[in-house]
Parts: C-alpha cells; structure tokens; sequence
C-alpha cells in the first residue's frame, strides 16, 4: 500500500508540471465591486491581481497542495490554502480580510509530456507485478524453511522424548529386580557385587537424566519456575547428601548461611543441579585431608552461592576451557564432560552470572549470582503456585544417593495374605507393564490396558480401586486420562499414580492439577510402588467404612465424594415416600447408567445401590420412630414401603431390631 501511494504522488507531480491551468473569472466572487487580471509571473507561476474597492491591489499566487509555499515580494499578498490535487477543483482565500475567494480551478488539457504518464504507469505497474512474481516464491521459501525447522525441533524433541523414556524404562526393569533380588541375598561377596551394578545403574541413570535436562536446555525448552522461598533449605539437602562422602574421602566439609529464615527467588530445580555439580566437580578434585565449603549470602541485591575447595587448582589460562563441553583437564579424571558446561548455561538460564576464582594447589571457587529484583525476570518466568514448601516433591534423582539394602524392609509375607482390591495398569511398554502386573499379582487383581483409551472403556465396565499410569502413552496419554476420570462423577474417588521419566516440578505440579494422587519417577523401586498402593487402599477403604453411615441430613465431609454423596443423598429423600422409587429411576435423576451407579456407591460407601437406599429410608425410619408422633404403620408408608411387614424385616435386617424395640428405647411402657 506504501509503495502505491509512493506512486500516485510521483505520477501526479510529473502531471503537475505539465498542467495548463485555466482560472474561470465566474467562479470569483467578492461582496465588493472587483475586477481582477491573470498573468505569468517570473517564477513561472499564474498570477491574478484583483482590484477592490477595500484593497486596492491584491496579489493571489496558486500553488498545488503538498507543494512547499511561495514567497511574495507583493506588500500585501499571502498565498491562503493547498488544493488537492487528486480533485478537479480547488478553493483559495485571502487571508488579509477574507473577501475574495476563488471557487475553481479547471484543468484543460495535458502539456507536452503528459503523453509519457500512461506508459510510464504501465511500466511501474508491471514491475511491480514482476517484482511480486519474483519476491512471492523468496518469501514462501522463507516461510516453508522456518516451519520445516520448527517440525525438526519438534521431531528430535519427540525423539528424545521416547528414547529417555525407553531408558528409563530399562533401568526400571534392571534396578528393580536387582533390589528384589538383594533383598534375598546374605553372602557378602554376592551382596556387594549386586551393589556394585545398582551403583552404575543408578550413575546411568543420574547421566541419563542430565543428558535430557542439557538436550532441553539447547532446545530452549527448559524454562524458569521462579519461586519464593527458602533457599537455604534446599542447597542443606544438597550439602547432607555429600556428607557420607567427605567422611569417606577424610575432606573438611561445612556450610556457612545467615539466611536460614529468609525466602528468596530462585528456580528450585536451577539451584539444586548446580549445587549437585560444584559439589561433584569439588569433591572430584580435592585430596584427602583438604576442605570444601559452601557459603550462601546475600550480595548487591543477588542471592550468592559459593562452593570453595583446596584443592588441585585450575590454571589461569584454562580457567575459561573448563565451561566448554567435554574439556578436560591434563592430569586429571573426568566422569562426563556435562557438568560445568550445564552449571553455566543453568545460570544464563537464571539471568545470573559464574565467577571463578582458581590457584594451583590452592583451589577454587565458583560464585554463582541469582538476581533477587524481580524485574530481572519475565513474568512468565514465575510459578504462581504456591511453592513453600514443596522439597518433598525435589526427585532424587538430583542426589547422587545411592539406594542401599533396608534390613528392616518387610517382605510380601509379612504384610499381605489375601488381595486388597482391584488395580488398573494403563502402560504402552508391554515389558514394564508385564513387570508391573507379575509383581503386584499376588496382592491385588489386575486389569491391563495399552493406553488410556482402553483403560476408559475398561473403566465402564469394571470396578476398579485404584489405576496406575504412564505419562506417555499413545491415543490418550495417563495426564489426560487422569483428567477425564477425575472430571467424571462416577470415577473420580479412583485414586491414580502417575508414572513418569519428567523429573522437573513444572512437570509434577501438572500431573497434580488433574488430580493425580502421587507422582513417581522412573526409575522406580517395585517395592515403594507396593506400599504405596497398600497404605492408599487402606486409607480409602478406612473412609469408605466411615461414610457409609449416613443420616439423612449429614453433610459429607470428603471432598472427593461430596458432591455426589450428597446428591444421592437428596434424591432419594425426595423420593422417600415414593414406594415406586427404583433403581432405574434413581440413576436416571443421578445423571448415571444403573451400572455406573452401582460402581460409584460401592467404592464410596461400600453398599450396593439397594442398600444405600434402604439405609437412608430406615434412618429417617428411626427419626420418626424417636419422636413418638406416628404409629409403625404410618412410618412404613412415610419412608416409602409397601407393607409394615416388609418395612419390619428390613428394619430387623439393617438395624439389629424390630421397630417396636426400637421405640421402647424412647418411650417405654
């Protein structure tokens, strides 16, 4: 649009300048008795010279609007307005006293160039057509090419994805049965071989995990969860995590902080893996009997975190190589070349800035700085969740802890002898899957689906206590099926666990604001999975018998439960006269199939859906039956049975008497 209207004004100048204009005198009018006279001044522009009865001689001078003012030599002439020159007419005024106006100025005919302009318009249009022709396919290439990298990226990050996840999966099925299998084992030679493959299948997968979060960080995926809190609390984990080992290697080990009660911003999984690193990278080059130590203070508005040693030292000329990837330094070992290249892209992550300080033979120190003004950051950059106190969900699998033999563990013996419940398996990886439902057999009844489609439709034809899930799966992933069996009122008291390789918070609080129950990283001990899905079935069984109990006008206290507890609730008081009330009836007004109703009251309270109505029914029974006013028999129709005979057995059968016992209670004879 620019370029045309460029055009128009290059094409109506070179029109101007060849414009015969013709001044109409009928078109000039004054109040005043006037006469006037157009003539050629030197400057090459028309010149009218009217004469009135007020001004005697008045100079007007015409010019084009757009176009730069002329300059008068005559005493009392002012050039007045800038005509259009789109427009075939134009208006003037004299601005002294405003009594003369020209109305119009009428172009006749083109001057002797004017033949040129329609070819000269052919011509640029048509260079503007080939220009398009020719910039259209460069523009389209360019806007293919980008899309074509923005599907690369997302290929390579989708397959990274799967083979992290096919990893991991791995060494879930190595460190589990290995864990299994040294519980069994009481020869020391074999025990500590067995421990030595759970060291380097743990280290794995710690390198694993790493390669993952560095892979992120150079897709520009891994973004900042700033939170405010207690930094000191997290870098302390850090720091016990290493003291086992600075035993071991006889090294002085301490930690310094004022800030022990004082919340800072700072990105939770940031901090913890550079800590993780200058702690490995100090222990890896300090000697016995040398010292490392770690101060975390506050400094010209940043959050400092300094891990010193005494150790080897890093030549002045090297002190920058030692961030590029996969640098070593002569003369000394290396575990994998990720470690201080991730500590400093980590900190650009975290818009702070690394300071090294080295000597030979006198060690170094790395400063790390976390700008603590708030504007250091984008907003997106926050986590508006509240994060306080949330170190219990920080996965291990940022420690280099290593799991050892609990002595004290009980075995399945010990625990179970008969099954718990129905659990269902929803995981794409058949080995895993196949792990999972060999080693949870015995204590539970299982039901397997590849993904989250068929755990769904499974789901409406069993009765399930609890499902167990893969983050990633095909058709519907465990997140979203999470999500529609916590949104769906016949389903949402299941609890569910989320399996997953996503060690990050972000990931985890997701998995959470769907509804997850627990979240667990792979790789996982089989055993905690059992306990874990022991104590939650336990747990809910223990609240299913304590809400099974209901009075008619209690309010149930679950949250999970509440609402259709209580809507059950209502709909079978409204009807509590009805002796036509049925089953059918009762899950068409609860929006639900008989089934699904049947499964829902089952798992909550523990009653099939006749029971639970009979139960509300006999506990208004018991109401009336305390306040004395109606006889048995009008109770027996008030709740909604057919005969006081019925209305009898069913009051024997639930509450342990007959009715007329039961009034004694109240008013003796």
């Amino acid at each position: 649009m620019k370029f045309i209207h460029f055009l128009l004004m290059f094409l109506g100048e070179l029109a101007l300048e060849t414009l015969n204009i013709d001044i109409t005198k009928k078109h000039f009018y004054s109040p005043h008795n006037t006469l006037f006279s157009i003539k050629q001044n030197q400057k090459g522009k028309r010149q009218m010279t009217a004469y009135s009865a007020r001004h005697r001689f008045t100079t007007f001078i015409y010019q084009l609007k757009r176009y730069n003012v002329a300059k008068y030599k005559e005493k009392h002439s002012t050039l007045i307005i800038y005509p259009d020159y789109i427009q075939e007419y134009a208006s003037y005024h004299q601005i002294n006293n405003n009594n003369f106006i020209m109305k119009s100025i009428r172009c006749l005919r083109l001057g002797y160039h004017g033949k040129y302009i329609p070819l000269l318009t052919i011509f640029l249009l048509l260079s503007l057509v080939l220009s398009s022709i020719w910039l259209f396919p460069l523009y389209k290439s360019y806007k293919l090419k980008n899309i074509r990298k923005k599907k690369e990226k997302e290929i390579y990050q989708m397959n990274i994805n799967i083979l992290y996840e096919q990893l991991h999966n791995q060494l879930t099925l190595i460190i589990s049965p290995l864990q299994e299998l040294m519980r069994h084992i009481y020869g020391d030679w074999e025990y500590k071989q067995l421990l030595h493959i759970q060291d380097s299948a743990n280290k794995l997968s710690y390198i694993i995990s790493q390669t993952k979060i560095l892979s992120d960080i150079n897709l520009g995926l891994l973004k900042l969860n700033i939170i405010h809190s207690n930094a000191y609390k997290r870098v302390l984990d850090c720091f016990m995590s290493y003291k086992y080992l600075s035993r071991k290697k006889h090294i002085e080990y301490n930690f310094y902080t004022k800030l022990q009660d004082e919340d800072l911003f700072f990105d939770e999984n940031v901090l913890i893996l550079i800590t993780n690193k200058l702690l490995a990278n100090a222990f890896k080059y300090t000697e016995s009997g040398k010292s490392i130590t770690i101060r975390l203070y506050k400094e010209d508005k940043n959050l400092v975190l300094q891990v010193s040693d005494t150790g080897i030292g890093i030549p002045v000329e090297k002190q920058q190589k030692i961030f590029d990837r996969f640098y070593q330094i002569e003369n000394s070992y290396i575990e994998n070349g990720l470690g201080l290249s991730m500590v400093q892209q980590l900190v650009e992550l975290h818009h702070g800035k690394i300071i090294l300080q080295s000597e030979i033979r006198k060690g170094s120190t790395f400063s790390i700085h976390f700008p603590q003004d708030k504007s250091s950051y984008n907003k997106d950059e926050f986590l508006n969740d509240n994060m306080e106190e949330k170190q219990d969900i920080i996965p291990s699998i940022y420690s280099n802890k290593i799991c050892m033999k609990d002595e004290h563990e009980p075995t399945n013996t010990q625990v179970i002898k008969t099954k718990n419940g129905t659990i269902l398996i929803a995981e794409s990886n058949e080995e895993l899957r196949q792990y999972i439902s060999n080693n949870l057999s015995s204590l539970f009844y299982l039901l397997e689906a590849k993904n989250g489609k068929e755990a769904l439709d499974i789901l409406k034809r069993q009765e399930v206590n609890l499902i167990i899930t893969n983050a990633i799966m095909p058709v519907i992933d465990g997140i979203k099926l999470c999500k529609l069996v916590k949104e769906n009122l016949s389903t949402r008291h299941i609890p569910v666990y989320i399996l997953s390789t996503k060690t990050d918070i972000e990931s985890q609080l997701e998995s959470f604001r769907v509804g997850a129950d627990d979240y667990i990283i792979k790789p996982f001990s089989i055993n905690i999975l059992k306990f874990k899905t022991l104590n939650m079935l336990h747990t809910s069984h223990y609240i299913f018998e304590h809400s099974s109990n209901i009075m008619p006008t209690e309010r149930i206290n679950t949250t999970m439960n509440k609402e259709i507890l209580e809507k059950a609730n209502m709909v079978v008081e409204k009807n509590i006269d009805n002796m036509k009330f049925s089953i059918k009836q009762f899950a068409w007004e609860m929006n639900m199939s008989c089934s699904s109703l049947h499964m829902k009251l089952k798992a909550i309270t523990g009653e099939s859906t006749t029971e639970f109505i009979h139960k509300i029914r006999l506990n208004r029974a018991c109401q009336l039956l305390e306040e004395g006013k109606f006889s048995i028999s009008e109770i027996s129709f008030m709740v909604g049975y057919n005969t006081p005979s019925y209305f009898t057995t069913c009051f024997k059968k639930y509450v342990g008497c007959l009715p007329i016992e039961y009034k004694n209670r109240f008013f003796p004879v």
